[in-house]
């Protein structure tokens, strides 16, 4: 199996929210448009404004970082977008500097007027989600944890996102 990231473009109108709305940066979506090519509205048959939905990849780490970035950067070839989707679908392992990345680049991302959605992040029984709410990810990011129970391991210390000096 390929570990790789990729991208695609989703349709803006197909979105379902996250079972509780104080999670507004989480959802799940119903469907997604064609791989890398942008959407038609219904009701126009026009293309729709393309929202980038990148995927996390399987395995988060080392390599896999660099690999996430120049996805990132591929699926945004004319500038930073409004809105860009990070899906969490395939991640079944993430080290901590994964953790890390991910946060840091969701900072720069709304510093530079990119509101990212998260989807498919609530899936039961995948360690590195859990791992993520437990590091606090989803808490600093989306304003709540995705469990209830989840809580800083004692190995772990948990993410604190810091403004940044200007």
């Amino acid at each position: 199996m390929q570990n790789t990231a990729s991208f695609r473009y989703r349709k803006p109108y197909e979105r379902t929210s996250f079972a509780k709305q104080e999670r507004p940066c989480l959802s799940s979506p119903q469907t997604s448009g064609v791989h890398g090519q942008p959407a038609e509205t219904p009701m126009s048959g026009s293309p729709a404004a393309a929202i980038p939905c990148i995927d996390i990849p399987r395995d988060f780490e080392g390599a896999t970082l660099s690999k996430f970035a120049d996805a990132v950067v591929a699926a945004c070839p004319d500038g930073w977008p409004p809105e860009l989707v990070l899906d969490f679908d395939r991640l079944n392992f993430i080290q901590p500097a994964g953790v890390i990345f991910l946060s840091n680049l969701i900072c720069w991302l709304n510093e530079h007027g990119t509101t990212v959605q998260l989807i498919n992040a609530n899936r039961d029984n995948v360690e590195a989600l859990r791992y993520l709410d437990d590091s606090r990810f989803f808490e600093q990011h989306c304003g709540s944890k995705i469990w209830e129970r989840s809580a800083p391991r004692s190995t772990t210390i948990p993410l604190q996102v810091s403004k940044p000096r200007r």
